[in-house]
């Protein structure tokens, strides 16, 4: 006799469920429920204080900020916690609900102050914005499963005693019921229906006494599940019909998709909707349509948000000339796209043209933007004596080789031109040209790499010099020191 056959999944989910509900209880018990907004406004004083000295961000930069602040979480009903509250009266057994809502209250009162400093000095002492974001995003999901886990050992020890006795009340009773019920069951299948001398009594009245130790464990979980789920819906007469509705369509699209999953019949309708859909794909154009239409969608979304960027007046202007670049390029190919649906290219080519010419011009300005801007940092750091080192940097060695490359690109159709011969002169000219020109092609490396680091060494130190000036974050204390190195700065 197989009596778990059909027994299985139900007693299953009820497990899962019940489960499920005693470790979200565990969880909410002492987890904040301020905390969303707690540190969505720490967010905004952290971005505030960092800002202060600081008119525009880059692009990076403001993305940063952005995935620092997060979203804005919603707004919580006064009575949000006393759900949890009555629940957690009932499985700890513990009716003095003002008292442990007290206890609770100050617990969590304390778990958000020690994550909020956690959360804050985890970003106290780092200048860069794009690092300070990432840290922030992790502390904003580790704090959580820390709070989760100070509930959860909070309530499994109070709990645990509850559910000890509830279910010891049951299952004392059916595990005696279920061995008699067995030894009976055993019986009449031996006497009555067969009367094999190798028939297995023992794993007969086993498989009765089993059934009936499942059931006492499973009842008493039904009837808490019940208890709560009338704690936090009310009792039948007090459901609204609006809530009936939604109830029974809930569980009737819960029973249907896993009739459907355990069936198989799901599994079985896709692949046949798959098979129509391959078919209707490989004999008509609707697979190049809805590709292009595709790719349309997809590039319109990032000419949205390169729109956004271009005109948002808080980033840097060579953040927002890139952005100008980047749209442009994308309506290039987007131009493309409709070209390749049969479109006249002669209009379609002209336009591409034109809009590379456009895409080269906002290009030398984004840089010349991007110049500008590192010229106010170094000019910044000069008034403020702070010392750059120059590590092989020249600025004259930088002009130098800037003007020989002009020099050598004005002489080389000169050269060109004018035809070869055998004079010393010509041949002087020709023995300079070609030194000079290995000249600027041995130095283009190194002074490319010297040059890379100077800028960026000018661009760090500009960032440690606004960090060191920024005001301390509200919720802390004291102010956190400068991470700028002391040998780079005097005063």
């Amino acid at each position: 006799m197989v009596v778990f056959s059909w027994l299985l999944y139900p007693v299953f989910f009820i497990t899962l469920i019940f489960l499920s509900v005693i470790t979200a209880t565990g969880i909410a018990a002492v987890y904040p429920t301020d905390w969303a907004q707690s540190i969505y406004k720490a967010g905004i004083e952290e971005v505030r204080r960092r800002r202060v000295n600081i008119a525009h961000l880059s692009q990076s930069e403001s993305i940063a900020a952005g995935r620092l602040i997060g979203h804005e979480p919603a707004q919580l009903a006064a009575d949000s916690t006393k759900g949890i509250i009555n629940m957690i009266s009932m499985l700890t057994a513990d009716p003095n609900t003002d008292q442990l809502k007290a206890e609770l209250q100050q617990r969590r009162v304390q778990l958000e102050t020690l994550g909020l400093r956690f959360q804050i000095q985890l970003v106290a002492r780092t200048p860069s914005f794009i690092v300070a974001s990432y840290l922030w995003s992790v502390g904003r999901l580790a704090i959580p499963i820390w709070f989760a886990w100070n509930g959860f050992r909070w309530f499994l020890p109070r709990t645990i005693p509850f559910l000890s006795k509830q279910f010891r009340k049951y299952l004392t009773t059916m595990t005696i019921i279920g061995v008699l019920l067995g030894v009976v069951w055993a019986w009449l299948n031996y006497i009555v229906i067969s009367q094999d001398p190798t028939f297995d009594w023992l794993a007969t009245a086993g498989e009765v006494a089993t059934f009936c130790t499942i059931v006492a464990i499973i009842s008493p979980a039904v009837q808490l599940l019940w208890k709560i789920f009338t704690l936090q819906f009310g009792t039948p007469k007090q459901w609204s019909h609006k809530g009936i509705i939604l109830g029974v369509c809930i569980t009737t699209l819960c029973s249907t998709f896993f009739f459907l999953i355990s069936s198989g019949l799901f599994v079985r309708w896709a692949s046949i909707l798959c098979g129509y859909l391959q078919e209707l794909l490989q004999h008509t154009t609707i697979s190049i349509w809805a590709g292009e239409f595709l790719i349309l969608g997809f590039l319109a979304y990032l000419l949205r948000n390169a729109w956004t960027w271009i005109s948002n007046p808080r980033i840097t202007y060579s953040s927002r000339l890139s952005s100008l670049s980047g749209a442009i390029l994308i309506l290039s190919c987007m131009v493309a796209s409709v070209c390749a649906l049969g479109v006249s290219t002669y209009t379609t080519s002209v336009i591409i043209k034109t809009s590379m010419w456009i895409l080269l011009g906002v290009s030398a300005l984004t840089i010349i933007a991007w110049l500008v801007e590192w010229t106010r940092k170094y000019r910044d750091l000069r008034k403020s004596a702070v010392m750059i080192h120059q590590k092989g940097f020249r600025l004259w060695a930088l002009i130098a080789w800037a003007a020989l490359v002009l020099v050598l690109s004005a002489l080389t159709p000169i050269f060109d031109h004018f035809p070869e011969t055998s004079t010393i002169i010509w041949k002087i000219c020709v023995i300079t040209y070609e030194i000079l020109t290995f000249i600027v092609i041995v130095t283009s490396i190194p002074g490319f790499v010297i040059t890379a680091f100077y800028i960026k060494r000018v661009s760090r130190l500009h960032r440690d010099w606004e960090f060191m000036l920024a005001l301390p974050h509200p919720y802390l204390d004291t102010k956190p020191h400068s991470v700028c190195p002391p040998q780079t700065a005097r005063t």
